[in-house]
């Protein structure tokens, strides 16, 4: 994706609607041009952007909610990343209820 799939995006959205983005950090475009592409349609242009602040507590909330079982996780199955071709067959032929993890790395 990138700035080069704001008309497309543009003309799915009816007027009225919202057209959300998310900044990366290449290129984005002329983003003046396109709140006045998005005005023009009627279109409300969005930026979603996230800050680190907090995080943690956050992951310290989401990380109780499973403990205490308010939060289901989908079964998964872990391989080591020279498994991801077989990991990737699982995939492709359906043989995978829920998740596959694929461990970088031992710690």
């Amino acid at each position: 994706m990138g700035a080069s799939t704001l008309p497309v995006g543009l003309g799915m959205v009816r007027p009225g609607g919202a057209y959300v983005s998310i900044p990366t950090l290449t290129d984005d475009g002329d983003i003046e041009a396109s709140f006045a592409a998005a005005a023009a349609r009627q279109v409300r242009r969005v930026f979603s952007t996230m800050s680190d602040v907090g995080c943690g507590r956050q992951l310290a909330t989401i990380a109780g909610l499973i403990t205490d079982g308010h939060v289901t996780l989908p079964p998964m199955q872990t391989l080591p990343l020279e498994q991801a071709a077989e990991a990737h067959v699982l995939i492709q032929t359906r043989h995978v209820r829920g998740k596959i993890v694929l461990n970088v790395a031992e710690f």
